[in-house]
């Protein structure tokens, strides 16, 4: 039969999106690509999209060929040249010289069909499957898993195996040949090439603008609201662009991980890998796309790609509707806060940042717990076998825990490729890992500028960086720090607070406005440069502290965060506290609304709308003692009530122990406990190292407000018993009166 009188049949959906003109086309490059063979008829029976879905450039297609010998069926590229020719160009380049052989990295073979045409066939790689037209037929990966999230079939099991089956066998072909690159200079010309810093426009710029920007600004806010300034622990989350950039400083090699240089598929991900269905499980995996393939690619990249664009793609479908989020808040035991109060008014962008936080929230959960699991993975057995038990676990019947183990597997098969396989690697695969998986996140950037894909990838990223060993903490904090230098703004603040503590308040404020310019989207930066700021009394840095907290208090309500707020509102304490004229009597400065008055009771307001949105016990204390300022007493007693219930149930064992104490005593205070509240104050400033003397005029400021308030037989006890402690000698005066001292 000549050519041209070989039938073409499409069925199915292999036609869907293909124009009547392309499909002549299609049918004429397939007729010459399997001249050879003499086929009686050739039937396309399913078409495969990839990332990038442009068919009269590329077309992938899984076809079966019949002729009078028998029939064989292959999967297909069709299009030009310069878009498919890759593929036999990187095989032949890289698995062609170590003789590789395999079921499931077939050998492509290349048709040239003329006019810049280019027809490269997958010989045998179809013939595994069956196709029943319904579920019981060749899918890509990511769609397996998809419906294995969905219903659980193909069943999570499958999948897994599907998984081993195909890194066994890219370890067995290619990664174990693979090396160290002492030099560095593959590992940085990969991610150079991958960042695009050659280029006009660059990964990191898109990062730097726009919404990719706003989603930096949310990640770091969101991850590190809870987080004191001064807090020793590791953080969660890191910028991951800030920390790549410093990473990749090529004046320290000690920066980067060591990482394994070799032969490598190169684009692996849910797109490219073929796994038959049947009966509900995944098998017979095939892989294609072999156009990145070459003797000196990064390997972790394999491994990190593949769970991120799974990732990225699949886990935003188990949080569509609000009651999947809050099976997910629930599952992963998210504390959702409590409703935001009828005063707190959100403009359509601010529904939309809640939204996306809501959702950032339980991304960053899943990373958190994705890196906790890895990081109990110890040896080659708890690598591989599928029986180990991981902690905290997750019911492995949800979807989320199923969709978890898939990806997961993909992290013990990097630890088996990269670690486990290879004496004296085995403490090495973590940080090579982490490395690539925060690399891919950012070369996201390139692709995808906003939605659930953008953000997932960045909060990957932000973990998988503060995971690094390459980042020492905790940060120094004897000596201003180089913000040049720096990977995150997390290394400024300690030293910035360590110095408000130590009465050293305009020392760091240089640092932290150079520190602002650089790292624009941390709020906490801006949180901290409000401390030293508003102590001063001056109405021109009142102002600059405004400038900086005012447009942001909407976000931080809705991202919860009580300090952000609180700064507004010791703003205004402290313009109340130098109104005062020092002779009026508290229960005249509220008759008479005197300015003093009107500071606190916008004070008051801004401590009670951070109470309100987070339930934390530090803006709940300062909204009592301004209830108690502006002669709402009621107020003031049930607020106190409310924070000694909060702080009972608290930890003693965490950074802020010291500020619980003193919260317990100022609450105790307010319901006219003296006894009790010396205690809580005792014990407090025992706990105070002898250099924090901030700490403790903090303390001292606020007992001469209540002092003044409440008068001496209330207060001047406590004051007496730290004043035996020596613990007040070396502070400033306090306001009102220095408490009578």
């Amino acid at each position: 039969m000549s050519d041209s009188k070989v039938v073409v049949t499409w069925i199915g959906e292999s036609t869907q999106g293909l124009g009547s003109v392309l499909r002549e086309q299609l049918e004429c490059n397939l007729r010459q690509a399997f001249a050879s063979e003499h086929p009686s008829a050739i039937i396309v029976k399913q078409r495969f999209r990839g990332f990038s879905d442009y068919p009269e450039r590329k077309v992938i297609l899984a076809v079966e060929v019949q002729n009078p010998d028998g029939n064989h069926s292959a999967v297909v590229k069709v299009g030009t040249e310069d878009e498919v020719s890759g593929d036999f160009i990187g095989w032949r380049e890289c698995a062609v010289s170590l003789g590789v052989t395999s079921r499931l990295f077939i050998a492509p073979r290349r048709h040239d069909i003329g006019n810049g045409r280019v027809v490269i066939v997958y010989p045998d790689v179809y013939q595994y499957y069956f196709s029943d037209g319904r579920d019981a037929e060749p899918k890509e990966l990511e769609i397996a898993v998809e419906r294995c999230l969905k219903r659980n079939s193909p069943t999570a099991d499958s999948v897994e195996r599907v998984l081993i089956q195909v890194y066994s066998e890219a370890y067995r072909c290619f990664y174990r040949h693979a090396q160290e690159d002492p030099s560095q200079r593959h590992i940085r010309t990969a991610f150079h090439r991958a960042l695009e810093v050659d280029k006009p426009v660059r990964v990191a710029d898109r990062w730097n603008a726009g919404e990719l920007l706003q989603l930096r600004q949310t990640a770091a806010w969101l991850t590190g609201v809870k987080r004191m300034p001064d807090a020793t622990v590791r953080p969660d989350y890191i910028d991951p662009l800030n920390y790549l950039q410093w990473a990749l400083d090529e004046r320290f090699a000690e920066r980067l991980p060591s990482m394994l240089i070799g032969p490598a598929h190169g684009d692996l991900h849910g797109r490219n890998i073929i796994v038959g269905v049947s009966r509900g499980e995944a098998e017979w995996p095939a892989v294609f796309d072999f156009d990145r393939m070459k003797q000196t690619n990064l390997v972790a990249w394999d491994f990190a790609k593949l769970e991120l664009e799974l990732k990225c793609r699949l886990f935003p479908l188990l949080m569509e509707s609000e009651q999947d989020r809050k099976n997910l808040c629930r599952q992963l035991q998210i504390d959702p806060g409590p409703p935001l109060p009828e005063s707190v008014r959100l403009s359509d962008d601010d529904r939309r940042l809640q939204h996306q936080a809501e959702r950032m929230a339980i991304m960053f959960e899943v990373e958190k717990l994705l890196r906790c699991w890895s990081r109990q993975i110890s040896g080659h057995s708890q690598a591989s076998r599928r029986d180990t038990d991981f902690h905290p676990s997750i019911d492995e019947t949800t979807p989320l825990g199923r969709a978890l183990r898939i990806i997961f597997r993909i992290r013990r098969e990097a630890a088996l490729a990269l670690g486990y396989e290879r004496p004296g690697r085995e403490h090495k695969w973590h940080d090579e890992y982490s490395f690539a998986l925060l690399t891919y996140g950012i070369v996201t950037g390139k692709w995808h500028a906003e939605g659930d894909h953008a953000a997932w990838a960045l909060m990957s990223a932000g973990v998988a960086a503060a995971g690094l060993s390459q980042l020492h903490w905790p940060p120094e904090t004897d000596a201003p720090p180089d913000v040049d230098a720096a990977a995150t703004y997390l290394q400024i603040l300690p030293w910035a607070y360590r110095c408000w503590k130590s009465q050293r308040s305009s020392e760091p404020v240089s640092v932290l406005k150079q520190a602002i310019l650089r790292f624009p989207y941390s709020a906490a930066l801006k949180q901290q440069l409000a401390l030293p700021l508003a102590g001063t009394g001056d109405r021109e840095v009142e102002q600059e502290i405004r400038r900086h907290i005012e447009p942001l208090l909407s976000q931080a309500c809705v991202l919860r965060d009580h300090e952000m707020l609180s700064r507004l509102g010791r703003v205004f304490k402290d313009r109340g506290d130098a109104a005062y004229d020092g002779s009026t009597s508290l229960a005249d400065v509220i008759r008479k609304r005197l300015p003093t008055y009107q500071h606190y009771r916008s004070a008051f307001k801004y401590y009670r709308m951070a109470f309100d949105v987070t339930g934390d016990y530090y803006p709940a204390i300062n909204a009592a003692t301004l209830a108690l300022l502006v002669g709402e007493t009621e107020l003031q007693s049930q607020l106190a009530v409310h924070v000694i219930d909060i702080c009972s149930r608290l930890s003693m064992e965490g950074d802020d122990r010291i500020w619980l104490l003193a919260t317990e005593g100022e609450a105790h205070l307010l319901l006219h406990r003296t006894d009790d509240a010396a205690h809580f104050y005792n014990e407090a400033v025992c706990l105070i190292p002898p250099s924090e003397t901030g700490t403790v005029q903090s303390i001292h400021n606020q007992l001469c407000r209540l002092h003044w308030a409440l008068g001496t037989a209330v207060v001047q006890p406590v004051i007496d018993r730290l004043e035996y402690s020596g613990r007040l000698q070396p502070l400033e005066k306090g306001p009102f009166g220095n408490c009578g001292r």
